[in-house]
């Protein structure tokens, strides 16, 4: 020390001793605990304690270069350092434990160097040179290894990584562990944080002293092409050491999955209750396992409830599953892939493969369209996605329905089948087509109450649509079918045809008159009345009971009959329904008092349901003929006669004579029963030959031959590519806009032109026979166009809703009752009148508005009604381009039998005046069609009426027949 006051400022003053100072390092010793695969556990001896500083220790394998400092321990000596420890409490005086955490794994029998520090003395080192102290790890020291469930992975698959050969002091006492793990790349590991890691649950906490715990993370990993090392975390304050030595594998490429039919149809769905396999490209080099989950299912538990074992799961052996059937809810799944089967009992998760639609092989049944639903035959429109033959039922009440219902006899009131093709080559095959199914109906229904039905797919052998005991609810026709004669009063022996009403415009209807057979105890007889002589058709029972009514019939009404008075009708001598827009048959029937039941199919594969029963009577009206009051045989030339009927109608009737010549032509009858319906304009027709709207379109020998008709038909049919090769080269850029719902109105179809006036001709452009010509093509399905080109007038016609609804979707805004409309019905302008009062600007829908033209490009050119009796060379002239013009109105014609005829549509939109009443004279008596009126059951037919004379004046000696 320095002894004066003054002048210590000088070291040379300090001169005196004090005493002897003692300086030690605050850390006398370090010793090595114990060691494991990540850490060493350190003891060290400290001559000081701290509250507020810790012993901080790092290790290495080499010595280095220069020696360590305070902060060089403190990030665990940089590159040559290994890890890096510091006590978990405030130094105390005498031995700190540490935990000296490694960024390589620890190995076994190896020597690693030690440096030490307390914080509160950083210039302190432990030891105090670049050696530092050698500590030496044991042979039980242990590298932990990893594996993945599933062995099989590709990006953002996930796993579940168990950890094993794992040190046992990494479990506590509770079976917890602060062990975490996380993936990346071989240089990233040491950069990671404990956080970001995922943690690790204890499968086997193994056997004291033993490396052999088992650690599974508890959340599934990710795994990544780019992060295929995994990164150990001893503890919270330990650094990640990379485990090169077990690197996971991730496939390059993902695996896909699609799927093939059992008909070899491959295919982007998955139809339910088909026979499908599934194909993975890029699949395990193993035997897989492959199950799906719905898209909602996923969403929250990814693939956590698909079945994991067979036959549940599906085997894929390499690329493929063998054919099986998904049968659950359609809707979106998720399909699930496990690459090996062997770790379907092990933890690991399967992984997302692909998204799918699992979708119903019948995905509509509803009403058709095309025609109502009768108290005899149901009419569906079906949706069918898969070729196959598709079966549908109808029951009357509700109830299970089975697949085994479908091919055995169990209760139902009509059964019917198709065959759905295989798609056309370039349509594509999973297109969802649309098909009209007809139900027979085996017996009539006296209710108008809707049916139920349900449908089979040959190809889903195990499900019916729908999977409900309701069925689809099919409402049938309100109004029955009925059937008049024409003509109304009939007797054994009398021609007529049948008429039908509230039955479907469709042209595969058949009628016949049936004799059904009586029960055991009755028998038919022809009995003469006793008051009048006439003929009578009576029934009589084994009791002695007479009746006038079949007694089948009665019995029927009654309901103690449940079989149709029509069951087992003669169908070979069934006559088609076809003339009068399907409403009359075709050709005549001859009464038969014992025959009155009539008898209608509503197909040739259906059941005959009675119609009707006509008063056919068992006496033909007889006649006598008065000559100058004497009853005579025959009549003189010359001389009136008075004809006078018995047996006759009420309605007094018309009597008509035919010449034999005529009669015998006519092959018997009172007229040409061959006429038929007309069934296209025949130029030259003899006006004069038709009957009751029929023309005859062949003469004898015409069956078989090939009409003009036809010949034109097919040269049409060859022209056809020639015409789409024009449309296409002649198309112009749409440019319009469809107008707006609320410019637009609706009126009955008949407001579109003015009223026709009998003998009054309209004006130019006002008469829809006259001054419209009608053009059609078969590309555009009922469906044409009235046009007056002179004029700039044209008007759609349809009777197909698709189309409607195609360029007018919101239809059901202009309707009184919100629906479709059920009558003739014309769209409009809102200020259209009638075509009267038509501008330019009134227009309803343009040829260029780009919503159109998705259809009118299609049918593009349309030819005129009759273009096809043009010569070839002709017949593309016929044409009307959809182009360049607007339409005045929409026409909807919902219950027209056809809209490529302009005699059919023009009187739906323009119907026909009334023609007055024609003045009867004496001369109509042999007159065609004609004939005279009954006065008090007689005709008095004079020789001569002021100068003229009639038949019995004028015509030739011979034979006529009275009719």
């Amino acid at each position: 020390y320095c002894a004066t006051l003054r002048g210590c400022a000088d070291g040379a003053a300090y001169t005196h001793t004090a005493g002897i100072l003692i300086v030690l390092d605050p850390l006398s010793s370090v010793k090595l605990v114990s060691s494991n695969a990540a850490s060493l556990r350190l003891g060290v001896e400290s001559r000081i304690a701290s509250p507020m500083t810790v012993v901080r220790c790092a290790a290495a394998e080499f010595e280095p270069r220069y020696m360590p400092t305070g902060a060089d321990i403190a990030v665990g000596l940089g590159i040559f350092g290994l890890g890096k420890g510091e006590a978990k409490t405030n130094t105390i005086n005498g031995t700190n434990y540490l935990d000296v955490y490694f960024k390589v794994f620890v190995k076994p029998r190896q020597q690693y160097r030690i440096w030490c520090v307390e914080t509160s003395a950083q210039s302190f080192i432990l030891p105090d040179n670049a050696g530092g102290i050698l500590v030496f790890t044991g042979d039980n020291v242990k590298v932990p290894k990893l594996k993945t469930y599933p062995v099989f992975l590709w990006s953002a698959a996930t796993f579940f990584a168990e950890v094993f050969d794992v040190y046992t002091e990494a479990a506590d006492v509770s079976k917890n562990t602060a062990v975490r793990l996380a993936m990346s790349s071989e240089q990233l590991c040491n950069r990671i944080k404990y956080q970001d890691a995922s943690p690790m649950g204890v499968s086997d906490a193994g056997t004291t002293g033993q490396n052999n715990a088992v650690l599974v993370s508890k959340d599934a990993v990710l795994a990544s092409r780019s992060r295929r090392v995994a990164c150990f975390f001893a503890a919270e304050n330990a650094t990640g050491i990379a485990m090169f030595s077990d690197q996971i594998v991730v496939q390059e490429a993902n695996p896909a999955v699609s799927f093939k039919r059992i008909d070899g149809q491959a295919v982007t769905k998955f139809y339910r209750g088909v026979l499908t396999s599934v194909f993975v490209d890029n699949p395990a080099p193993f035997t897989g396992l492959l199950h799906w989950t719905p898209q909602a299912t996923f969403a929250s538990m990814m693939c956590k409830d698909v079945r994991r074992a067979p036959p549940d799961a599906q085997v894929l052996m390499g690329s493929n599953t063998s054919f099986f059937r998904i049968e659950a809810p359609p809707g979106a799944y998720q399909m699930c892939y496990l690459g090996k089967q062997v770790e379907s009992s092990t933890m690991a998760p399967f992984n997302a493969v692909g998204s799918f639609t699992l979708i119903d092989v019948i995905t509509a049944i509803v009403q058709s369209p095309a025609a109502p639903s009768t108290r005899n035959t149901v009419r569906i429109r079906l949706e069918v996605r898969v070729p196959g033959t598709v079966t549908c039922l109808a029951k009357n009440i509700a109830g299970q329905t089975r697949v085994t219902d479908f091919t055995s006899g169990a209760t139902f009131q009509g059964r019917s089948s198709l065959v759905v093709p295989p798609p056309k080559t370039g349509v594509d095959p999973e297109f969802p087509n649309k098909f009209d199914l007809s139900i027979p109906l085996v017996y009539y229904q006296r209710t108008a109450a809707a049916l139920r039905i349900w449908c089979y797919h040959s190809v889903a052998e195990r499900l019916i649509t729908p999977e409900n005991n309701d069925g689809i609810s099919i409402p049938l026709q309100e109004k029955e079918p009925t059937v008049t004669s024409v003509p109304s009063f009939l007797w054994t022996g009398a021609r007529f045809r049948l008429t039908f009403a509230n039955t479907p415009a469709i042209n595969s209807k058949l009628a016949v008159m049936q004799r059904p057979k009586l029960p055991d105890r009755w028998s038919e007889e022809i009995v003469m009345d006793t008051d009048t002589g006439a003929q009578l058709l009576k029934y009589i029972s084994n009791t002695g009971e007479e009746v006038g009514v079949n007694p089948v019939y009665t019995d029927w009404l009654a309901g103690l009959q449940l079989a149709d008075p029509c069951e087992g009708s003669n169908f070979s001598a069934a006559l088609p329904v076809t003339a009068l827009d399907n409403t009359r048959t075709a050709s005549w029937l001859t009464g038969d008092a014992k025959s009155p039941f009539a008898c209608f199919w509503p197909s040739p594969d259906a059941f005959p349901h009675l119609a009707g029963v006509l008063a056919i009577r068992a006496q033909p009206p007889t006649f006598l003929l008065e000559v100058s009051g004497q009853v005579r045989p025959f009549v003189y030339r010359g001389v009136g006669v008075n004809i006078r009927m018995k047996y006759y109608s009420q309605s007094g009737g018309r009597l008509l004579v035919v010449r034999k010549v005529d009669f015998d032509k006519f092959g018997g009858a009172c007229q040409d029963m061959k006429k038929t319906r007309r069934l296209a304009a025949d130029e030259g027709a003899d006006p004069a030959a038709e009957i009751d709207g029929q023309t005859d379109v062949g003469g004898e020998g015409a069956e078989g031959a090939t009409t003009p008709w036809e010949e034109a038909a097919a040269a049409a049919a060859a022209l056809r590519p020639a015409r789409r090769v024009q449309a296409s080269a002649n198309t112009t850029p749409c440019t319009n806009t469809p107008r707006l719902t609320k410019s637009l109105k609706v009126l009955p179809a008949e407001a579109s032109f003015p009223d026709a006036k009998w003998g009054e001709a309209a004006l130019a452009g006002l008469n829809c026979t006259e001054d419209y010509k009608l053009y059609w093509s078969p590309d555009l399905v009922n469906t044409s166009i009235l046009a007056d080109k002179s004029r700039g007038r044209y008007i759609l016609v349809t009777s197909n809703d698709t189309v409607l609804l195609h360029f007018f979707a919101r239809v059901r805004l202009l309707t009184p009752n919100g629906g479709m409309p059920n009558v003739s019905t014309v769209i409009v302008e809102k200020d259209f009148t009638s075509l009267g009062n038509y501008s330019s600007q009134r227009w309803v829908l343009s040829t260029q508005d780009c919503t159109a033209k998705m259809l009118l490009d299609l049918a593009s050119p349309m030819f005129e009604e009759g273009a096809e009796d043009l010569p070839a060379t002709q017949y593309l002239q016929a044409s009307l381009a959809l182009e360049g013009f607007y339409f005045a109105a929409a026409a909807y014609l919902p219950g027209a039998a056809t809209v490529i005829e302009k005699a059919k549509v023009c009187p739906h939109l323009q119907p026909a005046a009334p023609p007055p009443t024609r003045i009867a004279t004496v001369n109509d008596i042999d007159k065609l069609g004609i004939g005279r009126t009954l006065d008090a059951g007689v005709v008095r037919v004079p020789s001569m009426v002021n100068g003229t004379g009639t038949f019995l004046h004028t015509d030739a000696l011979g034979q006529y027949v009275l009719c």
